[in-house]
């Protein structure tokens, strides 16, 4: 039985950067906006599709996969569908096991509802890519033509009119019959289009693999990512609700394990993915934080890594009593901050680090005490009251909030600022930012310094490193409508990952396009429609 992959294909151009659609397979590509000749050797072919087809292969019927490659050749945008065949004039669906059974014959498919022949044709055999049987649907020399404007240009050896509508660079005079070369800046005009991308098929070898089922869960209540893209999710996996778990699925959204009634679990309880292989599980009644392996859930001892007491079953010397965010940081330290600490009679959140023994050490090393940071111009009156050790942030912030970087800095937050500094105390920007509530878990940052919240109301905004935004992924775009889905996380590369009860998953990739919505949450977007 033959396993058809639906194949979406498009590569920067290296010398303009406009995309050029690749809509077949072909040993060249042209640029329609600067003309450059963009070579599609082998090699590429292997690199692009080789693997992937395969993995595509092993999807549920209907569903993609959206991947952003860079190559030689350029940055290539791919998405591979499984899928079936379909007749390209009357659309009806040819099942693949009857695909083997058709007459490839002549290059053509013949469709049994209407009578059309549809384009096919044997894959080349320099691709490297055996698994392929046969290429369908593929554009045609034809279609892959977009007619231009005609432009008038004056002959320079006589003067006549001469006409040209791009479709040969040298234009014969009908005058005097010499040869003229259009000039670039006209070329350039007529092929300024941006040919679109199209959906192509592969027919591939092979039997169907059965794929284990996605992860479905009933309630969550925090989520913390991985550098691999891995999730880890805290709450209820079963709608039973007598436990509190701990589990964790892959960057396709398959279970990968679950830890059952985790034993930290009381009241408020957090999690925050750490730099050496480990999960932290911590909550705002116990004095220090569990940890388990990343590879498979198991214990991996406490943080600070002191033995519980029989008094105490958690180590002491990590206070994390009242404690709303835990950052992790790259030298193996950890910030605490800490709301509602009483200082000359005022409310103030106070920030602390402990060593990778637990120890207190300075919030700031080597800062100036008192004032840490003195930026430029004017700054939240929040964020202006810092100091070290510990480090105080000022005017009563109840609701301030922080969360750490893959790109090891700190995002300090309320409602209504941001503050981004070092790991180390060095100031970087302070900005506005539209959120609601910093009491919910909706700022995380990548590996570049790109800041990613979710702003309410189906937004879901990015911000560059320097604090400006990036782009806004607005309600009902592409991706349906984020809602139920409150919990935020993002991995090193940029991938947005949203979390919500019932098995609501979206996922998007750096520049905002959609790599995995979960069936909970389509069903969602349909019944909201």
């Amino acid at each position: 039985m033959f396993i058809v992959v639906g194949v979406e294909l498009s590569v920067r151009c290296k010398a303009c950067a406009s995309p050029v659609a690749i809509n077949g397979v072909k040993p060249s590509a042209a640029c329609s906006s600067c003309q450059r000749e963009i070579a599609l050797r082998p090699e590429f072919w292997q690199l692009v599709l080789g693997d992937a087809l395969e993995q595509t292969a092993a999807l549920p019927m209907h569903h993609e996969s959206t991947t952003e490659l860079n190559t030689e050749t350029g940055r290539v945008q791919r998405v591979l569908r499984r899928t079936q065949i379909s007749c390209g004039q009357c659309h009806m669906l040819i099942p693949p096991e009857e695909v083997e059974s058709l007459a490839l014959v002549r290059g053509q498919i013949f469709c049994g509802a209407c009578g059309n022949r549809n384009p096919a044709r044997s894959m080349p055999p320099d691709t490297g890519l055996g698994q392929v049987v046969f290429l369908y649907d593929e554009e045609s020399t034809a279609d892959a033509q977009v007619p231009s404007q005609t432009h008038l240009i004056a002959c320079p050896y006589c003067g006549g009119t001469l006409q040209t509508d791009g479709t040969s660079r040298m234009v014969t005079c009908k005058y005097c019959a010499a040869q003229t070369q259009v000039p670039d800046d006209i070329w350039r005009r007529l092929h300024s289009h941006i040919h679109p991308v199209r959906r192509w098929f592969m027919a591939c070898r092979g039997e169907a693999r059965a794929m284990p089922a996605l992860a479905t869960w009933h309630d969550v209540h925090s989520a913390a990512v991985d550098e691999d893209g891995n999730l880890y999710c805290l709450g209820g996996y079963d709608a039973s609700g007598q436990t509190t778990d701990l589990w964790s699925v892959d960057s396709t959204m398959h279970l990968r394990w679950i830890k059952r009634n985790a034993p930290v679990l009381k009241s408020k309880t957090l999690l925050v993915a750490l730099r050496n292989g480990t999960v932290g599980v911590w909550g705002r009644d116990v004095q220090g934080m569990m940890l388990v392996r990343c590879s498979d859930g198991e214990d991996a001892g406490r943080f600070p890594g002191a033995a519980p007491g029989p008094s105490r079953p958690m180590p002491a010397r990590l206070g994390l009593e009242r404690c709303n965010s835990v950052a992790a940081c790259s030298d193996g330290t950890l910030l605490v901050l800490t709301e509602e600490q009483r200082l000359r009679g005022m409310d103030y959140a106070m920030l602390s680090r402990a060593n990778s023994r637990g120890e207190p050490v300075e919030t700031w090393p080597g800062v100036p005490f008192p004032p840490l940071l003195e930026p430029e111009g004017d700054w939240p009156e929040d964020f202006k009251k810092i100091a070290r050790p510990p480090a105080y942030i000022g005017n009563g912030c109840k609701e301030v909030r922080m969360v750490s970087g893959w790109d090891d800095q700190v995002y300090l937050y309320t409602p209504e600022w941001m503050l981004k500094i070092g790991s180390q105390g060095t100031f970087a920007w302070a900005r506005e930012i539209p959120l609601k509530s910093a009491a919910k878990h909706r700022v995380a940052a990548d590996g570049s310094g790109h800041v990613h919240l979710f702003a309410g109301s189906g937004r879901l905004i990015r911000l560059d490193p320097r604090g400006e935004p990036a782009w806004v992924l607005q309600p009902r775009k592409a991706g349906g409508v984020i809602g139920s889905e409150h919990l935020i996380a993002v991995d090193s590369t940029g991938r947005t990952t949203m979390v919500g009860n019932r098995g609501m998953v979206r996922r998007f990739g750096a520049t905002g396009s959609v790599e995995f919505i979960s069936e909970s949450a389509r069903a969602s977007d349909s019944a909201g429609a």
